[in-house]
């Protein structure tokens, strides 16, 4: 599979994402705390958020983020269909921090769930209920008061563990180069 090294928020922060993948803010508007990446053809996309640090969730941020994930997407329904875990950051985000540290506070969670959304709220409406895998990425930056939260949306007709690997190895490759991005 090509990949490639995407510079993300103005240089700020890198990340390998495959080539198949296009970044939206090319057609069409994206906002500035996002960056949107789809593959029409795959009917997959990559969504990369930066959003104030939420004390709201602190006990499980994944779950905090899918709940509130699914209520912006209008989601009929949805599902964990894995428990929240915590992922070590030594092993899920190796990169994080290139040659510099990480703060110790930083901490990295993720969920994998389904949504039934409907497709009316879309740009492609094809007027029909469609069910989607989400995998969701938390990476809490308490020190920089920041939360970087990292989407992978799937068909559910797609294996399950294929999105999930795909999601790890974006995560992996999670690299922050500029430090001042968050204040």
């Amino acid at each position: 599979m090509d990949q490639d090294s995407r510079k993300l928020f103005g240089g700020a922060i890198e990340a390998t994402i495959p080539s198949r993948f296009i970044d939206v803010s090319d057609f069409r508007p994206v906002p500035d705390h996002q960056e949107v990446f789809s593959d029409e053809a795959a009917g997959q996309s990559i969504i990369i958020e930066i959003v104030e640090y939420s004390k709201t969730g602190e006990e499980c941020p994944a779950r905090f983020y899918f709940n509130d994930l699914a209520a912006m997407n209008g989601a009929i329904e949805w599902e964990e269909t894995s428990e929240s875990e915590e992922l070590a950051v030594s092993d899920s985000v190796p990169r994080l921090g290139g040659s510099g540290l990480v703060p110790a506070a930083t901490r990295v969670f993720c969920v994998k769930g389904a949504m039934l959304v409907d497709r009316k709220r879309s740009q492609h409406a094809e007027g029909h209920q469609h069910r989607v895998q989400v995998v969701l990425g938390v990476i809490r930056l308490p020190d920089k008061d920041t939360d970087v939260l990292l989407s992978l949306n799937t068909p559910s007709e797609e294996p399950a563990e294929r999105g999930y690997s795909l999601f790890l190895e974006i995560l992996a490759s999670f690299h922050i180069a500029d430090w001042s991005l968050f204040g």
